[in-house]
């Protein structure tokens, strides 16, 4: 773990330990970075360090721990469903990667409370001086005030900053929160750090129904107290995106197949309600759907890809939600998840496509029911006229 007090930049020095009346307080959320597999990660996290040091709003950062010349991670990311194309959503080829770094990138920022973006109109910023430590995935800000309610606006800026630093060297970052439609980019849960010397391993305990309080080791500064708190958490942190960004994926396959499974059903009334007309009438309606037998056709093909890419991601979920269990539980880390993972544990759990299984296997019989029928009329009525051509010969 570096040292931020190493560092300057634009002429501020880092943060040092502040006074024991406040409360050092931090906030953990998923920052993916996205950026093309085989670029070489030392060179793209170079940039996003220098970009980070020319930023005004960026007090310091810490001089990077070297990466050796094979030590790469990454993993692949799928954009929520409104940010992804949906053909390839179905196949899967939408998925992006995920550049995460062996030794992450530790800054502090100072922003003015009037410079910070806030959530709502009332709130007002937890403070100017925020420290911060980002691996490509896992994003851990923490910052000192003086009670424990905690603002909503609290590290929102740190987000933006890494935002747009990404985006002027060329890359992106893609904000996995609670819900897509969620602008609180953090896990709703504020961790409040009680330093000790005492202290050989960091516990986890709850307060509130979103706190929660850790007691860790002594260091010499916040920086240091949070780079050692992302050792902790990041390995669990990194568990959690991936349930989330699973399940968030099944989500995403379900809507889609419900949808066309809308798109099937209409066709097939379209065609049933031709013959609600009179006669004169349906020729030209027939007309007018003349395709319908073939779309549908489609529509069939796509939705069993779709239960089939569902069923595969449950699986993959359920395995990821296993081994972050598992972690928490001989962690003592359970309570950093209280608010966000029980939500997403029942979504995913509660989801159900026997229905749309049921209505597709009942669309796919009458497609083949149908054309079964054409096939034995086309054989019955060849067979009539070689009898009748074979009787004149």
């Amino acid at each position: 773990m570096t040292t931020m007090a190493t560092t300057e930049v634009n002429g501020e020095a880092s943060a040092t330990s502040a006074p024991d009346h406040t409360l050092l307080v931090a906030r953990f959320a998923t920052l993916f970075l996205l950026a093309p597999e085989e670029l070489d990660q030392t060179e793209i996290r170079d940039k996003l360090v220098e970009a980070l040091r020319e930023d005004a709003r960026v007090s310091a950062v810490a001089e990077p721990e070297p990466l050796a010349p094979d030590e790469r991670d990454g993993h692949r990311v799928f954009l929520h469903r409104d940010d992804a194309d949906p053909q390839s959503m179905i196949t899967g080829a939408d998925a992006r990667n995920c550049v995460v770094f062996p030794q992450p990138i530790e800054f502090e920022v100072h922003v003015p409370r009037k410079n910070q973006p806030t959530q709502f109109s009332l709130d007002e910023p937890a403070s100017e001086d925020y420290v911060a430590v980002w691996d490509g995935s896992t994003l851990i800000v923490g910052w000192r005030q003086k009670d424990a309610s905690v603002s909503s606006t609290g590290g929102q800026i740190v987000a933006q900053i890494l935002d747009d630093a990404a985006q002027g060297v060329g890359y992106e970052v893609y904000s996995q929160a609670c819900d897509p439609a969620c602008r609180h980019v953090f896990a709703h849960v504020n961790m409040f750090i009680d330093a000790a010397p005492d202290v050989e391993t960091s516990t986890f305990t709850a307060e509130g129904w979103n706190g929660v309080r850790v007691r860790t080791t002594k260091m010499q500064d916040d920086a240091s107290s949070v780079g050692l708190l992302y050792w902790d958490i990041s390995a669990a942190v990194d568990l959690f995106s991936g349930v989330k960004n699973v399940g968030r994926r099944v989500l995403d396959l379900e809507a889609a197949a419900r949808s066309d499974l809308i798109g099937l059903m209409r066709l097939q009334y379209l065609r049933a309600h031709v013959y609600e007309h009179g006669y004169r009438d349906r020729p030209k309606m027939l007309w007018d759907i003349r395709d319908w037998r073939s779309r549908a056709r489609v529509h069939v093909a796509r939705l069993w890809l779709l239960l089939a890419s569902i069923e595969e991601s449950r699986r993959e979920w359920s395995e990821l939600k296993h081994q972050l269990e598992k972690q928490l539980d001989d962690r003592g880390m359970t309570s950093l998840f209280q608010r966000d993972l029980p939500v997403d544990v029942a979504t995913i759990e509660a989801l159900n496509t026997v229905p749309i299984q049921g209505a597709l296997q009942e669309s796919s019989d009458s497609l083949d029911s149908t054309a079964l029928t054409r096939a034995t009329s086309a054989i019955a009525v060849s067979a009539v006229i070689g009898v009748v051509v074979g009787h004149f010969l």
